[in-house]
């Protein structure tokens, strides 16, 4: 038999089905999420109007539409994204056929892998609990769709609570076998197939290419890029730059990396020792493969290689948190006598357009009998004379720097870097731009530094004769506050949140330390980490294989010990005192030689016991009717707590001998 849900039960699914829904926005496609939004409403709606089960002739165009925007959003079911959508579409789509407690179930169980698929596109702390809590709510949906005894008598909010209680202990039950299995599962190197951490997908971040306009989508977001600890002095906001690629060719609308330089080695590079600092990085997941070492790295992790141009890139692409110890010098000397090809590279323009910009540069390079710092000079001095910082700049036209030389003069570094370049180049010096992100925020408690994705920055760099590649940013020609104070807050106050001083910002940087300990504790427990901590436990050189033989011995003690626990739950368990009491006075009948049938009750059993223990039945007889009428009798509730307590204790004391 398989009874017919209820109103309140199918309600029970809904809800579930929606905080199922609110935990996967965060990688699933915003047509596809909003469909499925609709799909639950129209089953909210179908279930109002009594219609559970939806005919076929309103299922199967639902399942078309759901495939034919599972295809357009995703590109294909098959996939990590393509196949966990699916997954979830039809979940939704089980809402119209959802007549039956047994359908509700299927329904709960589907949830509930549909919970694990969430981590495959995130693992961070918040999303974690919050889809510990939607586990725990299809403990509940199960329980209560399997109790079909209850009647329409039972109120839906004790059926709600039941479910919760008893999801509460299964839960809490579960722990210690999670634990185990935590630590003595075998880990990889790396993430299974290859997926990533976080998903990456509409992810903002540094890109090796750069056109006037493309980091603005940075500076929306103000998640971290990554954490900064100190060894000794920190240099000063000015001079916190923290390096990402280096941009040497410029088609007329955007600049990029140049393979001249991929693989050169670092020349000649002198620094003083006051400059040198070390420091650890622990890198957020980016699916690229460069780090951002402050300025120019001295020592760089294992796995990882700079280039020529002061590059850090790693062997492989950084798609889970990564932890690396750096050392730096953020004030030096490099290629006072540049590799070959190097000044060449950093000249080149298009053959055509922008001529005005060209024009001015000419006449600089003219003026100032080509004399560099003059030149450069010019060019920062009308940055600082005549133009504006804004995150919201007017667009440009085809000749960008044209356009925003001589008619827009207003932007951020992109525009400041893009442009100056160029009028570098075409004055004949020679220029390289940088990508990467300036200053970060002090996290006092927990003593490191955030870097986030809103401190994303672009600057330049200039060959000068006897010095070598120097560092020159026209934005602190503009706005110098967002390079001295490394804060874009303080070069635009109205770009900053509400969150991000005063109370807000404690509060905030108390929650990233937290999620600091949980990326160091959880997600960064990898096979170097299982191997120390077993190691400090006594067990060391510990194999996959020796960890799969412990984890099946502790898997099996703690799957032996759900069975028993499950099977004790089998017993109907009571706090009542009384009952309790009634039961050791029934035990000692027992071992008297007058064992209880199951289904004999309390007075038969009792008038059964007093004649086969006579010397003791006046006491049998009356602990008997005192109990029934205690336990069944109708002013039962009007007794008194401490009658039941005396009564409790008479029943504990009885002694009877055959």
């Amino acid at each position: 038999m398989n009874p017919a849900i209820d109103r309140s039960r199918y309600a029970l699914v809904l809800a579930l089905d929606t905080l199922l829904l609110a935990g996967q926005l965060h990688w699933m496609p915003a047509v596809y999420a909003l469909w499925l939004g609709l799909l639950l409403l129209l089953a909210t709606w179908l279930a109002r109007q009594r219609v559970r089960a939806a005919p076929a002739l309103i299922r199967i165009p639902l399942l078309f539409a759901t495939l034919g925007l599972l295809v357009y959003s995703t590109g294909s079911p098959i996939g990590r994204e393509g196949g966990s959508a699916l997954l979830g579409g039809l979940i939704f789509l089980k809402l119209f056929e959802t007549a039956t407690l047994r359908d509700a179930r299927v329904t709960a169980a589907a949830a509930l892998f549909f919970c694990m698929i969430g981590f495959l596109f995130g693992q961070g702390m918040l999303l974690t609990l919050y889809f510990c809590l939607v586990a725990l709510a299809c403990f509940v949906v199960l329980h209560v769709a399997s109790n079909d005894r209850d009647d329409a008598s039972v109120q839906w909010f004790d059926r709600l609570r039941r479910g919760l209680r008893l999801s509460a202990r299964v839960a809490t039950a579960a722990i210690p076998l999670t634990l185990i299995v935590f630590v003595l599962f075998p880990r990889l190197s790396s993430p299974l197939w290859g997926a990533p951490w976080d998903a990456t997908q509409g992810k903002t971040g540094i890109s090796d290419r750069m056109r006037p306009g493309q980091l603005s989508a940075l500076w929306n977001d103000d998640s971290p890029a990554f954490r900064v600890t100190f060894e000794g002095a920190v240099p000063p906001p000015a001079s916190r730059y923290w390096r990402g690629p280096v941009l040497w060719s410029f088609d007329g609308q955007e600049w990029s990396r140049s393979d001249l330089f991929r693989g050169s080695r670092v020349g000649a590079l002198s620094y003083p020792p006051d400059s040198v600092v070390d420091y650890e990085v622990l890198m957020e997941p980016s699916e690229r493969n460069w780090w951002f070492p402050l300025d120019f790295a001295l020592q760089t992790p294992e796995g990882t290689r700079i280039g020529g141009d002061g590059q850090v890139t790693s062997f492989r692409p950084i798609i889970g948190p990564r932890k690396a110890n750096f050392r730096s010098a953020w004030r030096y000397q490099l290629d006072v006598n540049p590799a070959l090809g190097q000044r060449w590279a950093a000249l080149r323009l298009p053959e055509t357009g922008n001529a005005r910009a060209r024009a001015l540069a000419a006449g600089w390079r003219s003026t100032h009998n080509g004399n560099a710092d003059a030149i450069i000079d010019a060019a920062l001095q009308m940055f600082h004379r005549d133009f504006a910082y804004t995150l919201e700049p007017p667009p440009l036209g085809v000749e960008t720097v044209d356009d925003f030389l001589f008619n827009t003069k207003a932007g951020y570094c992109e525009y400041f870097a893009s442009s100056f370049a160029f009028l570098m180049r075409a004055a004949g010096v020679p220029t390289r731009i940088v990508t990467g992100y300036q200053g970060g925020s002090y996290n006092a408690s927990g003593d490191y530094w955030i870097v986030r994705n809103s401190d994303a920055h672009a600057w330049t760099e200039v060959w000068l004769t006897g010095r070598g590649w120097v560092r020159v940013d026209p934005t602190a020609a503009v706005a110098p506050e967002r390079i001295n104070r490394g804060s874009l807050s303080a070069a635009l106050p109205e770009a900053a949140s509400w969150y991000s001083e005063g109370w807000g910002a404690e509060w905030r940087n108390r929650f990233d330390l937290i999620a600091r300990y949980w990326r160091q504790a959880v997600i960064e427990f990898d096979a170097v980490r299982q191997r120390n901590l077993l190691q400090q436990v006594g067990l060391e050189d510990m194999s996959w294989q020796a960890l799969g033989g412990g984890l099946l011995v502790f898997g099996g003690i703690g799957l032996l010990l759900g069975v028993w626990l499950s099977l004790r739950g089998l017993t109907p368990q009571t706090r009542d005192p009384l009952l309790l009491a009634y039961r050791r006075f029934g035990a000692r009948l027992a071992r008297a030689g007058v064992a209880r049938a199951e289904a004999e009750g309390p007075i038969t059993f009792g008038e059964r016991a007093a004649q086969q223990l006579p010397s003791a039945a006046p006491a049998i007889l009356e602990l008997t009717r005192r109990f029934a009428e205690q336990r069944y009798g109708v002013s039962a509730n009007d007794q008194d707590l401490s009658h039941r307590l005396r009564l409790a204790r008479e029943l504990r004391a009885f002694r009877s001998r055959r």
